[in-house]
């Protein structure tokens, strides 16, 4: 996979897109905003870092050999790829992995700290599994010897099914493993408590209630584990503060209540980052002190095993030394000649591979080798320059073919018989951030800086004032936000955040007034004045004497000028004119905003994407280069993981990444039926119709392929299937109709809004210039059939986006009815939901007023009074020269109507809330193809591409999107439903059969069987969940700490094959931004070990009375309301618990315990 190319499109596609929703008026700004954006600021050179390889540490046979393990593990642990006639076909194991070995041999307690990937959990299942077998052989009762405990179920769900593999067999002697982790029905716990497993994994809430609660199952599990010979926590960097003391205290508690003194338990930890500053001495130290910590044994510095990592390339050379190859080996890999036909072997003594494993992978070649910190390219490739004496720009690209083709199987790069193994593998570590906003000086056209930083004084000159900048969404022009102050007579303009409402004024002013700064345009074109003439219509009233003048409410809205300098002072400088309060219309076009709408969203900043739209932008890309020409990846690797902190987001940002892929393909689809349609448009009946060929949903055998793309059950066959390719039409039809609506998806442009298709109504230009029509209506009469034409367009529009339309599709009755047949028919999206199906709504130009109706009946109707939007519309029409007054509009509206009645465009209609109201015939509408975006109300050339590249793609018969799908993985989601979305996302061979077997539950979820591509999820999945395969990770935010990170991006590249991770840190979050600055730190950054702290009352005092109320034996519920007397306002226990808790009995049997939790605390006070 050429990640590269894959990370340069992604790329590309983001500034498209972040780019597209701004537009900027001022040549200058415009320039200079190309400029910086040129710097690559929000989507710096990715950091480059090589998959290390860890040093050998034999094999399960040779510890067989030398009596350490058990003959059976040499069974048990088989190495998969191992050749048939291998003489060892047992698991070869890394350096680190041989040590954990040895240290449980000795019954010695340890920790574990290597990379992600590097294979932690064989370091404590290889002697788990050997003592088990041990003491089945010795015919020893059976019993829990092994408690392996995880911070997340997930992890122990991932880990029970890499047990399952090892211990599948049925040898009289393989041990047994559970899960007693909550999520468990009662026959497989008590099956758990008849049967005790050699092994228990779980997780450290479920080991808290095991030891408090004291059903007889519980306590029959616990008893079970009794003298436990192990006890492991995976992950141990993930315990801290006081989750971490918590965890701490439950280990002693653990070991004072079932352990054995005489045979205490071997400890065992994990983490993949958990390390601190200083050498190697320094860091062992820090992680046994807090290993030591947690377990409450002491664990030395000795007992830490590190990773050791080896070399690939030749070790008697090094980039650090003079390679007199290097600039050979380099204009070679320039050109594209690097890895064809060359084995492994052969690479290792190529100068530039021996380069990069020793200048980017590794550092301290001639000493113990260890993992460099990453570099960019652009670093790489100045390194590399002055190494061979060739031009950075050559450097950049040998460097570019080179990783790819070391990072390229043997077999994939021709060597015959060639391993399925690369040289070495390595990760692009992509950061994007969004673009956030611009801030500039107050100097004229031409003289101005810019900077995306937020500061209040030019760095360039501090004496000048930087302001936040602003465009309109109409004509680009810019605005700043500010606040007007007065100090003791001297007037300035101060910056603000757009959203920033400043407090009252300081003390010494005289006052404070905020609002927005346009600076004056140079251009010929702008003719704003001030006067009452220069504001929008609807800001105007007429008088008796015919003068048009501001309405006194607007008149406190007058735009004042000032001259302002760069200082912000007023009185001298360029002409800018000052609007208090709210954005409310730019001078510079007349465009007016929705007065109830935060200013934010009035006016651009330089992208207008959320989080959520750059995260769909970014993984569709993503997705649709991996199923491109570029890839070569097989079908069901062409997927990636995408992670965010907050689980509520995971499923938002799934459902915003299916919808806009349902989006595009039924815009697509309409864009392709009108490419085609052969008259030139296509009349509104026939539009269902026409996308549903166009999409290939049919019943024709000749578009099976697409079945599963809207079909629930693709096999269905004859009447079924023709029935089926009916409801779904008529669906399109009603979808095609919704699209249309006024307002809908405003960073998500449809066709009509781009000047792409447009809407024409029959015989229009026949009723425009029939006279006769209007001869009951003056203002009518006198206006040309252009002007008429006009009025007839806003009007007939207004109730087409409205929905005051007369078809099928949108008979309130008839779609619910619709959305009935389609529920388990139709594959959602294409299905309707009943709950959110839409009907057609009434024009009434005498509604009820609001408070008279509820909101839902406000939503059946479009208001046509003298003061709505549609009147403010018609207002912008000039009738014989004039505009007409807001009094005339009713009888204009009522002319219209009837006139468009007499033609058959509209009809008269009982209103669903009383009265009479209006509705456009649908069948008079003819949707037709318009090129080069003419009368676009939005110029967006990123939406316009992708509709056309996709109808385009959808003409040729080509599967881009289909298949596109993504799915919530967190704790919000039924575990069962978890586990098959993981199925549907490795999708291997046994996963398949798995989803084959669980076609019920699959039925009941209304979950697909096909292979999913896109997994959101919470950190629950980035704890060792092991998906191989996988070669891109997308993280929606910052994580929290660098620890996060290296788990979440461990998740790519895990089978030996590029990877590519990326990062989005949004414009407006201070945590992303600061990780964005630090991106290396993130990377690369070392993590600080827990800090846990027992010394703390309210913390022993809790797990001490913990240990009394076990020592009751008393069951308790599952509630705590149900122990408590709720009837009390004290809440007291109920009193038959209460006389048990305070037993002699209890007291009894709690003061042994308490004494030796306390004796295990001795070390910590």
């Amino acid at each position: 996979m050429d990640v590269f190319d894959l990370d340069k499109t992604v790329i590309d596609q983001y500034k498209a897109f972040a780019r597209s929703f701004t537009k900027i008026r001022s040549p200058e700004l415009k320039a200079k905003v190309d400029a910086l954006y040129e710097t690559k600021r929000f989507w710096p050179e990715p950091l480059i870092q090589l998959n290390p390889h860890y040093a050998a540490g034999g094999s399960i046979q040779d510890f067989v050999r030398a009596g350490d393990l058990e003959p059976e593990c040499a069974e048990v642990f088989r190495d998969p790829r191992a050749a048939p006639d291998a003489t060892d076909r047992t698991l070869k194991l890394r350096k680190h992995q041989q040590q954990a070995v040895g240290y449980a041999l000795n019954n010695q307690s340890y920790v574990v700290t290597t990379g992600t990937g590097s294979g932690k959990s064989l370091c404590f299942f290889i002697p788990i599994i050997n003592a088990a077998i041990k003491a089945r052989k010795a015919g020893k009762p059976a019993r829990t010897r092994a408690i392996i405990i995880y911070p997340m179920n997930a992890l122990a769900n991932s880990q029970a099914e890499e047990l399952r593999r090892y211990l599948g067999s049925d040898h009289p002697h393989v041990p047994t493993f559970a899960r007693y982790t909550g999520q468990e029905s009662r026959e497989e716990r008590e099956a758990i408590k008849d049967n005790p497993p050699d092994i228990l994994l779980t997780n450290f809430m479920m080991l808290e209630l095991l030891m408090t609660r004291q059903d007889e199952l519980d306590r029959k599990v616990l008893e079970n584990c009794r003298g436990f010979q192990f006890v492991v926590l995976d992950e141990l960097h993930t315990y801290r503060g006081r989750q971490g003391a918590d965890v701490a205290m439950l280990m002693r508690r653990l070991k004072a209540r079932i352990g054995d003194p005489e045979h205490p338990a071997i400890c065992v930890g994990t983490s993949a980052t958990m390390a601190s500053e200083g050498g190697t001495d320094e860091k062992n130290a820090a992680v046994a002190r807090i290993a030591s910590k947690i377990f409450g044994t002491r664990i030395g510095p000795d007992a830490v095993v590190t990773e050791t990592v080896r070399r690939v390339t030749d070790t008697s050379k090094s980039g650090e030394r003079k390679l007199p190859g290097l600039s050979a080996a380099v204009e070679a890999a320039a050109k594209g000649d690097v890895g064809q036909g060359i084995s492994n072997s052969e690479l290792a003594q190529n100068d530039l591979a021996i380069w990069i494993e020793t200048r980017l992978g590794l550092k301290n070649v001639d000493h113990k080798p260890e993992r460099a910190s990453p570099k960019s390219l652009q670093d790489a490739a100045k390194a590399l320059a002055d190494d061979c004496g060739l031009s950075e720009e050559n450097c950049a690209a040998a460097l570019r073919n080179a990783l790819i083709a070391f990072s390229t199987p043997e077999h994939q790069r021709g060597v015959i018989g060639g391993r399925d193994e690369p040289l070495f593998a390595f990760k692009l570590h992509q950061f994007i951030a969004g673009a956030g906003r611009l801030y500039s000086t107050l100097r004229p056209e031409g003289q101005r800086d810019v900077t995306f930083s937020g500061q209040i004084f030019n760095p360039n000159n501090e004496d000048e004032r930087l302001y936040p900048t602003h465009f309109c969404r109409n004509c680009g022009q810019e605005f700043h936000p500010v606040t007007l102050r007065n100090d003791r007579g001297r007037q300035y303009f101060e910056k603000r955040e757009i959203d920033d409402v400043p407090v009252e004024a300081d003390e010494e002013d005289e006052g404070a007034e905020w609002g927005f700064l346009m600076p004056e345009p140079a251009d010929p074109d702008f003719a704003f004045s001030g006067n009452d003439a220069d504001y929008p219509e609807s800001w105007l009233e007429e008088t008796n004497s015919g003068e048009r003048r501001l309405k006194p409410a607007y008149r406190k809205r007058r735009a004042v000028l000032y001259e302002v300098a760069p200082s912000g002072d007023c009185g001298t400088g360029h002409r800018a004119w000052f609007m208090a309060g709210k954005f409310r219309f730019c001078p510079a076009c007349r465009d007016v905003s929705n007065t109830s709408a935060r200013d934010i969203n009035k006016l651009a900043s330089l992208s207008g994407e959320g989080r959520s739209s750059a995260t769909t932008i970014l993984i569709s890309s993503i997705l649709n280069w991996m199923n491109g020409e570029e890839s070569d990846l097989l079908e069901h690797t062409r997927k990636l993981l995408a992670f965010t902190d907050n689980r509520q987001d995971a499923a938002l940002q799934a459902g915003h990444f299916n919808d806009f892929i349902f989006v595009t393909l039924l815009r697509a689809a309409i864009l392709s039926a009108l490419k085609s349609a052969s008259t030139g448009f296509i009349p509104e009946p026939e539009m269902g119709a026409k996308i549903q060929a166009a999409l290939g949903f049919l019943a024709d055998r000749f578009y099976t392929s697409r079945a599963e793309e809207w079909l629930e059950n693709p096999s269905l066959k004859g009447q079924a299937r023709e029935d089926a390719e009916a409801i779904l039409r008529e669906g399109l039809q009603h979808r095609f109709w919704i699209d249309q609506r006024r307002g809908w998806r405003f960073t998500n442009p449809n066709l009509e809004q781009l000047g792409l298709v447009r809407a024409e109504y029959q015989y229009l230009g026949d009723l425009a210039s029939d006279d006769e029509e209007f001869s009951n209506a003056p203002v009518l009469l006198a206006a040309s059939s252009d002007e008429r034409h006009a009025a007839f367009q806003i009007l007939l529009d207004h109730m087409r986006k409205g929905l005051a339309v007369n078809t099928p599709a949108l008979e309130r009755q008839k779609v619910e009815a619709l959305a009935q047949k389609m529920r388990g028919q139709i594959k959602a999206p294409w299905s309707l939901e009943e709950e959110a199906a839409i009907g057609a709504s009434v024009l009434m130009l005498n509604p009820p007023k609001r408070a008279q109706i509820g909101p839902r009946d406000e939503d059946r109707i479009l208001r046509g009074t003298p003061m709505s939007a549609l009147a403010k519309q018609i207002r912008t029409v000039k009738f014989a020269g004039r505009v007409i007054a807001v009094k005339d509009v009713p009888e204009v509206l009522e002319a219209l109507l009837r006139a468009a009645k007499n033609y058959g465009l509209v009809e008269e209609v009982a209103s669903p809330i009383g009265g009479m109201g209006w509705r456009l015939i649908a069948k008079t509408v003819h949707y037709r193809l318009q090129t080069g975006g003419q009368d676009a109300e939005v110029t967006n050339r990123f939406f316009a591409d992708l509709y056309d590249s996709v109808s385009a793609a959808l003409a040729a018969d080509t599967a881009l999107l289909f298949g596109m799908e993504g799915r919530e993985h967190t704790a919000q989601v039924e575990s069962d439903l978890r586990e098959l979305r993981e199925f549907r996302f490795r999708y291997g061979p046994d996963d398949q059969e798995k989803l084959a077997e669980r076609q019920d539950q699959l039925r009941e979820h209304r979950e697909s069987a096909r292979f999913l591509p896109a997994l959101f999820c919470s950190p629950t999945m980035e704890l060792g969940v092991d998906i191989s395969s996988m070669n891109v990770v997308y993280l929606r935010n910052a994580p929290p700490t660098a620890a996060n990170y290296a788990q979440r991006s461990g998740r790519a590249g895990r089978s030996g094959q590029a990877a590519l991770i990326v990062t989005y840190c949004a414009a407006q979050s201070p945590h992303d931004q600061y990780f964005f600055d630090r991106k290396q730190d993130l990377v690369d950054g070392v993590v600080v070990p827990p800090s846990i702290d027992l010394r703390n009352r309210d913390l022993v005092a809790s797990h001490l009375h913990a240990e009394w109320l076990a020592a009751t034996e008393a069951e308790l519920q599952a509630r705590i309301p149900e122990h408590l007397d709720m009837t009390s306002s004290k809440r007291p226990l109920f009193d038959h618990i209460a006389s048990v808790i305070s037993g002699p009995e209890a007291r009894q049997r709690a003061q042994p315990r308490i004494e030796a939790v306390l004796a295990a605390l001795e070390d910590d006070f």
